[in-house]
Parts: structure tokens; sequence; C-alpha cells
């Protein structure tokens, strides 16, 4: 477990005034009387003097004869302003490869298993090598990040993980770390559905990095041929591209040798990629083409 260091003070509160010990009630009445209490089990965050002092440290002005919950929900803008601003923050920091080292050394703990939270953790690590390559008008991961600019929760199950907006395109990167039949399973139609929903409401050709520790059989197989056939619900014909995340590692570290930093370049690797898939007689043989082509993909 983490505890992130902007929450340290709420843990504290809950490991101090709250009974760990199993509650017996004698009727069902009784139970449910204190489930539905709204007082049973007090937060710090319902402390009205906590909460005056928090906004007051942050220089945010309030009415003094405010109620608790009005006092919750200014805290709670705030903090989702602050989380932008964090948010804005990371992405200068990104930029021109400053965490190059710290991104790869992240991808390494996340193979080894040595994260607590390894969807979370590559999720939010393949957003900051998306922003660090660069040249995008605009890259949301639609992710939680915390105060501290570190990963709550992965995107909601209706979201891409990763979108991003480029001149005269879009690419939206989905993230998993599930394996063998359990990828095809979990991720083969919500992929194909994330990318129709966004190619549905784009006006540019729309294209999706699909990026797993490995990519099963099922998954490649179910994408190789969804690339070739016109699907009404899904836009017409996907534009998926499957790299494992040893794969996509070199990717971006030929993007920092090779000083990329023209989005055509992007944009025409992907069309290459997505024309050897029309051409090519199955899906291993495009396996190994993308493979073969990511050492050259910055020309």
């Amino acid at each position: 477990m983490i505890v992130a260091p902007s929450r340290v003070a709420e843990v504290d509160y809950v490991l101090k005034n709250v009974e760990r010990k199993t509650k017996v009630f004698k009727t069902e009445t009784g139970f449910k009387k204190y489930l539905f209490n709204l007082s049973s089990l007090l937060l710090l965050t319902d402390d009205r003097k906590y909460l005056e002092k928090q906004l007051l440290k942050l220089s945010v002005k309030f009415d003094a004869k405010a109620n608790v919950e009005t006092l919750k929900d200014l805290l709670e803008t705030t903090e989702i302003k602050m989380i932008s601003e964090v948010i804005q923050q990371a992405e200068v920091e990104l930029k021109n490869y400053k965490e190059f080292d710290d991104i790869i050394e992240v991808f390494g703990k996340i193979q080894k298993k040595e994260i607590p939270d390894p969807p979370l953790y590559l999720e939010w690590n393949i957003w900051r090598a998306t922003v660090m390559i660069n040249y995008a008008k605009q890259i949301t991961g639609n992710f939680r990040l915390d105060l501290d600019g570190m990963p709550l929760n992965t995107a909601l199950g209706n979201l891409p993980d990763i979108e991003a907006e480029y001149d005269g395109f879009k690419m939206i990167v989905e993230v998993t770390m599930s394996s063998g039949n359990k990828q095809y399973e979990m991720e083969g139609e919500p992929v194909a559905r994330h990318f129709g929903r966004v190619q549905h409401n784009s006006d540019v050709p729309v294209y999706c990095l699909f990026v797993a520790p490995k990519i099963s059989e099922g998954a490649l197989a179910h994408f190789f041929n969804l690339n070739r056939m016109n699907t009404k619900a899904y836009g017409g014909k996907t534009r998926i591209v499957p790299m494992n995340l040893s794969q996509f590692v070199s990717f971006i570290t030929i993007a920092k040798d090779k000083s990329f930093s023209n989005s055509k370049f992007l944009k025409s690797y992907l069309d290459s990629i997505i024309q050897k898939n029309f051409s090519l007689d199955d899906e291993a043989v495009w396996s190994r083409q993308i493979h073969d082509s990511i050492s050259v993909w910055v020309s």
C-alpha cells in the first residue's frame, strides 16, 4: 500500500479514531440504523476546523457561516484545479526527454512486478512516455491523479486509456497487463468500441496503439482481421496497431535517439503498418513486420 503524502493526515486520523473491531448488531434494524447514519463513521474531512485550516492554507476565501458540506465542496473544487495544474507542470517536465531514464526504470519495475498496482502504473507511465515524445496538440490520460501527481485509478471503462490529438489525425492508446486468452476476452471488444466512438466523432483519421507486456495470439488475430473489414459500429476499418512493452520501449527510445520532431512521421509510420496489414498473409507475418519496422520508424 502506498499512502499519498497529501493524504497522510487523513489516514492517520482513520487509524487513530476508527475502531477496527467488528461490531455486533442484535437486529437488522440496528444494523441499518448504523449503516445509513452519516455520523457512524466520521473522517477527517468531516471536521470543520480541518476544512477551514486546509482552505486557509490554500488561500481560498470562504463564508465563515457556510456548513460543512459547502466547505467540503469548495475544498474538492480547489483540489481538482490543483490537480490540473500538477498535470500541466508534469507535461512541461516530461517534454524534451527530461524524465526518460525514470520512465524506462518504471517500465522495468512493471515488467518485474515491483510496482504495487501494475495496470495503473503501466497506463500512467505510457501516458508520460507519449507526452515525452512531444509534438501533439493535446494528450489526455483518462486515469485519475492525486495532488502529488501520482496515479489513483485507471480510466473508466467507457473511455480510451489515453487520447492524443496531432496535426491531421488522432491516436488513442489502450493499455493492459492481461495476457493469454484473458487479453482477448477483456480487450478485444472494448478497444474496438473505443476506437469506433472516437472515429465517429472525429473529422480526421484515428489510430489506436494497443500496448501490453505480451500480445496474445487471440488479440493479435482479432485486430489483424478487424483492420481488414468494414464495420459500421467502428466507423469502417479500424486502425489498431499492437505492440508489446519491449517494442514500445524501443519505439520511444528511437524517437529520442532520432530526435523525433514532426508528427507527420508518426502518421506515416502508422499508415505503413496498416497498409502491411492489408497485404500480408496472416497475423504472425504482420507481427514480425511491426517488430522489424520499429527500429526505422523515424526516418
